[in-house]
């Protein structure tokens, strides 16, 4: 039992984190917040009004920590997505996880290449173009053509359709010197901005690069070009935990969730305690939960993958280490902060209709409390997440949701951070995983597969 002391602390931290975030702006009290929700986290104690394996004490303290400032938008390859790995890692420890098969400790660390544009200088007709009428996408570390060397020259004329002629020539691949008519200025600026953030790859293959201009000049019979890209290997680190089954050891159900997310621009910081801070919370929380049950049948993999943000990638390798036919199903949690639409507490998941998995999930649940089928068809999001990864290979894989998609203002925003998170709805939606997925845990349900993705054709 914990002592007095520490009782007066968890009390403390539970009525603080009420009475902030709904009078006062929550960054000014983040420290203070997070000193003392991870003080009442650690030590295991609950308020007594909540059961004993799921409490929203830890569940606040873990969210709290993870999109506080201190960790400046968990960006890809940074030390603070580094310390989120670490702290992650330890709350794993703690639970009484293991390790992953074949892994010597939590962390399953991979490679990714990161590719930052440098310069691009371009001479039409011997002048040369202003810095802001030029960008390159290339994997290459330095181009210097001339009119005499193997690159294919396309013009795209007011008349055309830019984004289209852009595709063609991504999908041939080789070498393009890319002339746009002033016309598709705009185009052309939101294409710059984005290739101008750089991109990462999990290797290094030269299928060919695109130098794209913004002139009137049509008539290039002589030209020179020299882009320059930094290109730096780095490790990027998922981490995963297991909860070794019993009679079904050798089937596996993953509650997996994303860590990473947008980092910081200049003061402004993207904190992401919804992206998905929340869903990575409701998997340190689930685990506890059924660490503490013990009664599940089912092997239980818990994991937070990296990179999500920037392509997928920390699912994706994670898949390549699987069998997937050993994988029963995967709940992938991604931003649990808000109220749904649904009501507060209220799921939906996407791809409902790839497997019957909302359904065998829906038959422990009572009518009010059983979850949707995702209602934004529009944005495609069972192909935007980590279960993509695995659902490619035929495993249940879903993603669970409460985000108002059409109307989340907070959505890949510095104001994303705890201040705008639905603290109690958010815990009654992990009560409500923990409920659905009992039975899962149990081996009592197995659900229909997904039909394998075909793989998708991309640019070269």
């Amino acid at each position: 039992m914990p002592n007095d002391e520490h009782k007066v602390m968890v009390m403390i931290a539970f009525y603080l984190e009420r009475f902030l975030i709904k009078n006062w702006p929550m960054k000014k009290f983040i420290p203070l917040l997070t000193s003392l929700t991870i003080v009442s986290a650690l030590s295991g104690c609950s308020a007594t009004n909540q059961p004993a394996s799921l409490t929203k004490n830890q569940l606040v303290a873990d969210v709290t920590y993870l999109a506080s400032d201190n960790m400046k938008g968990r960006e890809n390859f940074s030390e603070e997505l580094n310390q989120a790995a670490d702290f992650i890692a330890k709350r794993f420890e703690k639970i009484g996880l293991q390790p992953m098969a074949g892994m010597s400790n939590f962390k399953q660390t991979f490679s990714l290449y990161s590719i930052k544009p440098e310069s691009v200088s371009v001479t039409l007709a011997g002048k040369p173009l202003p810095s802001d009428k030029t960008f390159s996408i290339s994997n290459q570390v330095e181009l210097a053509w001339t009119e005499t060397s193997d690159v294919t020259t396309t013009y795209i004329s007011e008349q055309d359709d830019f984004r289209e002629k852009m595709s063609a020539a991504n999908a041939l691949g080789g070498k393009h010197l890319i002339i746009v008519s002033p016309k598709h200025e705009k185009s052309f600026a939101r294409y710059k901005q984005y290739f101008q953030r750089g991109s990462s790859k999990a290797e290094l293959v030269d299928n060919g690069s695109m130098v794209v201009v913004l002139s009137n000049n049509t008539n290039v019979d002589k030209y020179s070009i020299v882009a320059k890209n930094n290109i730096v290997k780095q490790n990027l680190t998922n981490v995963v935990g297991v909860l070794p089954g019993k009679s079904k050891a050798n089937e596996q159900v993953m509650f997996s969730a994303h860590y990473d997310h947008l980092g910081a621009d200049g003061e402004k910081i993207y904190n992401g305690a919804d992206d998905d801070a929340s869903g990575t919370s409701a998997v340190l929380n689930l685990a506890q939960h059924y660490a503490n049950k013990n009664d599940h049948e089912r092997s239980l993999v818990f994991v937070a993958f990296t990179a999500e943000e920037i392509g997928l990638f920390g699912s994706s390798h994670f898949a390549k280490q699987i069998n997937p036919d050993s994988v029963t199903a995967m709940i992938n949690i991604e931003m649990i902060g808000k109220v749904s639409e649904f009501g507060p507490g209220k799921l939906w998941m996407t791809g409902a209709d790839k497997s019957n998995l909302k359904q065998l999930l829906n038959e422990s649940l009572n009518e009010e409390d059983h979850i949707q089928a995702n209602p934004y068809k529009k944005h495609n999001l069972f192909y935007r997440s980590d279960n993509a990864s695995l659902a490619k290979l035929g495993v249940p894989a879903h993603s669970f949701s409460t985000s108002q998609m059409d109307k989340d203002k907070h959505y890949h925003s510095p104001t994303d951070d705890i201040s705008s998170l639905n603290l109690d709805s958010m815990y009654q939606s992990v009560l409500l995983l923990a409920k659905a997925t009992d039975e899962l845990a149990k081996g009592k349900i197995t659900p229909s597969r997904v039909a394998p993705l075909p793989e998708r054709k991309r640019g070269k």
